[in-house]
């Protein structure tokens, strides 16, 4: 009776067998006093051996989460360890799982140990499981790569980790556009902006790209025989067409782009007054730059802006127009432009244009290689502000007076390309587009799992 009490304390399956078949000769089960205690072991017995041989199936390679679970339910029903609950498929309490349980008694059983281990594998599985999830969702790559490397080495199957290996052998511009769609999906605006960001910063290594995209070859700019037409008798049709992308310290004559011909054009009867407003708008240009003199800068700022919002044709143009203002004169013009201060003026007014509406997705990728072409220090927030637009849309109403000279006051006092030198009020179509210049980890560190 001893050795039984002693087999039923530890759950060993060598004792309980031992014990169980001496109390079989003795036939204790059949005794009016110890019968109860040698059937208790005998039940014991059968439980403990399915219980250790189901952990140990469970624990060998592949591994399986359901089956993992089972086989832990079976041993801890053995009172291995006492557990406040059964595991379920979402989480484990790994607290719970410590070899000192003494509050929860029956320290140092026979299995212990390999329930314990069980419980370690299944919570470093379920660990897994969910940050593939996890990462099917938001495409960080170090994560990525730390989940497949640990389902790997554990050698635990599991789809989102396929699905995981598969997209981390896509090329860097792939694997990039599909991380800027997984942060606009969802709804990481900050990210969404970085990850186009450097997708620009992909597309633009490829000379093939940069050469199909320089801006001389944008489909909607005029040729250079429709933009001299008008001038051929009194200058060479070489030193217009020369600086027709070039800086001129004079308003142009006409439009830089094929107004017409632009998709965004729905209503034909509405060319020649676009044309005009356009041609209008390099004067306000000169003016902002301070190529011409003019009282109220920020006036003819607000005026720019809320042009721009009327229309995409006028908001190209006016990009276009900037692009040509911010780009040095053509050699064989005779005059030196733009000086250093107008061309610091020109950027920081191109990126409060981007803060307040967007270029066409024809316009887009040639203004970018443009923009990426160009030795400013301003450019890369000016970068960041253009996709912003472009995902973030235009603002709902046209920026006050007041908020630009707010904006240019904080241009003005700062020596440094920080998101608080861009501000302007205003309420943007898709998201608070003031949040994306936040700095953002593209790809946060993966932290370490114990296997």
């Amino acid at each position: 009776m001893n050795k039984l009490k002693h087999a039923l304390e530890t759950l060993n399956p060598e004792e309980l067998s031992l014990s169980n078949d001496q109390a079989k000769e003795l036939d204790l089960e059949s005794h009016s006093k110890f019968g109860d205690i040698a059937k208790r072991a005998r039940k014991k017995q059968k439980k403990v051996e399915f219980a250790d041989k189901a952990v140990r199936a469970a624990l060998r390679p592949p591994l399986d989460v359901d089956t993992l679970r089972d086989a832990i339910n079976a041993s801890m029903s053995c009172k291995y360890v006492v557990f406040e609950r059964n595991i379920d498929h979402t989480a484990i309490d790994t607290r719970t799982n410590t070899r000192t349980t003494n509050r929860y008694g029956n320290e140092g059983k026979a299995g212990e140990l390999i329930t314990t281990e069980a419980l370690q594998v299944h919570a470093c599985v379920m660990t897994l499981q969910n940050q593939a999830a996890e990462q099917v969702r938001m495409l960080h790559r170090p994560q990525m790569e730390s989940v497949v490397k640990g389902c790997r080495e554990m050698q635990f199957p599991c789809a989102d980790a396929d699905k995981l290996k598969d997209l981390l052998e896509l090329s860097e511009r792939e694997f990039t556009k599909k991380q800027l769609e997984a942060a606009m999906r969802v709804g990481d605006h900050a990210r969404a902006v970085r990850v186009a960001d450097k997708l620009g910063e992909i597309k633009f290594r490829d000379s093939s790209y940069r050469d199909r995209h320089d801006l001389k070859k944008c489909p909607l700019l005029k040729s250079p025989e429709r933009f001299c037409k008008r001038l051929w008798g009194l200058l060479s049709f070489e030193s217009l067409s020369r600086s027709m992308l070039h800086w001129v310290p004079s308003p142009i004559h006409t439009t830089l782009l094929a107004v017409e011909q632009h998709p965004d054009l729905h209503d034909p009867e509405q060319t020649s007054e676009l044309q005009r407003h356009a041609c209008v708008m390099h004067k306000s240009i000169l003016c902002a730059m301070g190529d011409r003199r003019y009282n109220n800068p920020s006036a003819i700022i607000s005026e720019l802006l809320t042009q721009g919002l009327s229309h995409q044709v006028i908001a190209d143009e006016i990009f276009t127009q900037f692009a040509k203002q911010l780009t040095p004169a053509s050699p064989d013009y005779g005059k030196v432009g733009p000086s250093p201060q107008a061309s610091a003026l020109g950027w920081e007014v191109l990126g409060l244009c981007f803060k307040t509406f967007r270029p066409s997705s024809t316009l887009a990728p040639f203004l970018e290689v443009w923009i990426r072409k160009q030795r400013s220090q301003t450019k890369d927030v000016v970068l960041r502000l253009m996709h912003q637009a472009l995902l973030g849309g235009n603002m709902r109403a046209p920026p006050t007076v007041e908020s630009v000279e707010r904006a240019l006051s904080r241009i003005r006092a700062s020596t440094k390309n920080t998101s608080k030198r861009w501000r302007m009020s205003g309420v943007h179509m898709n998201f608070d587009i003031d949040m994306a210049l936040e700095d953002v980890d593209l790809d946060p560190v993966a932290i370490p799992y114990v296997v």
